[in-house]
């Protein structure tokens, strides 16, 4: 777990029942109160009961309490300022302290929480395909192109179109099938899950990139591939940053270990990219 417990709180409020998150409001408002706070202390000043202060410590992954305090411990060298969100009394160097700060905080549970076996099977099913179509919205369309560049540069047929219409037409008349890529860091996107489903319907393996393990578009797909980020969107938030750079770290990953499984072979694509830009650019 990342010292930076208090923006994993911090990133789960929307996700916590009126309990949990009076209980996570008093953490964040007093997070250098708690190590010396009992679950009885802590319960009776949040209006809540120790077992539902146990539980809210696991909810937010940790074993029990006593870790919560030891993870808060940690907090009490850092600036407090640091785990509020941006706003414009921020001076340069807090901002760069506060998106540092979740950036770090982002990637490193992201790395922690994506499976081993589940980036093998998505390399693999990426292998197997005879091309693989790439499909995101947005920031996530940012993404998109960037594994477009990454795997065209070791040789893999990859097709990023931004035309959903397009994206449908290729779904439907692709033959042999396709593997259909689609990212979104919410995974509501209306565009991405009307895809997702008709590449299901048309017999394509999915694979769904997205931070919302609840989302539809989760759900439709053959393979997941989760990243963590912040889904509140209700205030101005790093939130839109720090996804990026995780659906980003996770299309490394992917490209990574699909080089590093038959290196030699990829180590000369990627020689041969360099070349052919650098004679005739």
């Amino acid at each position: 777990m990342p010292k930076s417990i208090l923006i994993t709180i911090q990133s789960k409020l929307t996700n916590f029942s009126s309990t949990e998150v009076r209980i996570a409001q008093f953490i964040l408002d007093n997070p250098t109160e708690i190590p010396h706070l009992n679950t009885a202390e802590l319960a009776e000043k949040t209006g809540t009961s120790p077992s539902s202060v146990v539980r809210f410590a696991r909810k937010i992954g940790l074993k029990g309490y006593t870790e919560l305090q030891m993870e808060l411990t940690r907090v009490e060298s850092i600036d407090e300022r640091l785990y509020d969100e941006i706003n414009p009394k921020d001076n340069t160097t807090t901002l760069k302290q506060k998106l540092a700060l979740r950036i770090n905080h982002s990637i490193t549970t992201t790395s922690e929480s994506l499976s081993n076996k589940a980036l093998d099977q998505v390399v693999t099913a990426i292998e197997s395909a005879s091309h693989v179509i790439v499909y995101g919205l947005g920031a996530s369309g940012l993404v998109a192109q960037d594994f477009v560049q990454k795997f065209g540069r070791v040789g893999k047929a990859t097709h990023f179109i931004t035309d959903t219409h397009q994206v449908a037409v290729e779904i439907e008349n692709q033959l042999p099938k396709p593997l259909f890529f689609v990212i979104s860091h919410s995974g509501e996107t209306k565009e991405a899950i009307t895809l997702a489903k008709i590449a299901r319907d048309r017999g394509l393996k999915v694979v769904t990139l997205t931070s919302n393990a609840t989302s539809q578009l989760y759900a439709l797909g053959d393979y997941q591939v989760l990243t963590t980020g912040n889904l509140n969107e209700k205030a101005l938030r790093a939130a839109s940053t720090t996804s990026l750079i995780c659906q980003l770290y996770a299309v490394d990953l992917l490209y990574y270990r699909y080089v590093q499984k038959k290196y030699s072979f990829n180590a000369k694509k990627i020689q041969e990219s360099y070349r052919v830009v650098q004679e005739n650019f």
